[in-house]
């Protein structure tokens, strides 16, 4: 592309995957307008440096993208990007952080009995189902106790009396929106999970539980 001066975008998205919400996002000239883009020399590291401000929120807390882009000021297009000589479209993930917003609000949920305590690091304190539109919704509700060093998914399999497998809802909790590796002790998580069943289905038992992708342990 011709040389020219582009503009900086540095936004916090939100992690969940096809979620274009955005937590904030600020445009700037590179180094405050002193390094535009049209005078970098090749080769050498350019330092720039940002301190962004947070917009107040209502928001419920879960992980956000830390993603920077640069677009042409007159018309909007994006400066596409490369990794290892392939295209990744047009923005890059730099990191991804959990911000100070506010607990969700699991009292609305049947409260079980005693907490069931996974290991030493997560406790599911909360569980409802609830039919919703030919499909079945169970929202959990999970307790930080200890930091995770790994990213577990959730496992939520529905059984009928006789024991017969109705369904599964697989998946990361909050739908990726929060990453087990970002709970800190006392963060309380709200996730939903969405199964679809067969039509005369009579849900019994629901097996809930936590296990890495990776090893399916």
């Amino acid at each position: 592309p011709p040389r020219q001066d582009w503009v900086l975008a540095l936004q916090l998205v939100s992690a969940r995957p096809g979620n274009d919400d955005l937590r904030l996002s600020y445009d700037a000239w590179p180094g405050h307008g002193n390094l535009p883009t049209s005078q970098w020399p090749a080769g050498p590291l350019i330092a720039d440096h940002y301190l962004l401000p947070l917009p107040e929120s209502d928001a419920i807390r879960q992980a956000w993208d830390v993603q920077v882009a640069f677009y042409d000021a007159d018309t909007g297009d994006r400066f596409p990007m490369t990794n290892a000589g392939q295209p990744t479209g047009n923005t890059a993930t730099l990191t991804t952080l959990r911000l100070p917003d506010r607990q969700p609000d699991c009292s609305t949920l049947p409260a079980l009995q005693s907490p069931v305590h996974f290991g030493d690091a997560i406790a599911l304190t909360h569980a409802a189902m609830v039919p919703a539109e030919g499909s079945w919704r169970i929202t959990l509700c999970w307790e930080s106790l200890a930091p995770l060093a790994d990213d577990y998914t959730v496992f939520v399999h529905v059984y009928a009396a006789d024991g017969t497998l109705l369904g599964t809802g697989d998946g990361p909790p909050m739908n990726q929106a929060f990453p087990t590796q970002l709970w800190e002790p006392g963060d309380r998580v709200l996730d939903t999970h969405t199964l679809s069943l067969s039509t005369g289905s009579a849900p019994a038992r629901i097996a809930v539980g936590l296990y890495q992708p990776q090893t399916g342990l």
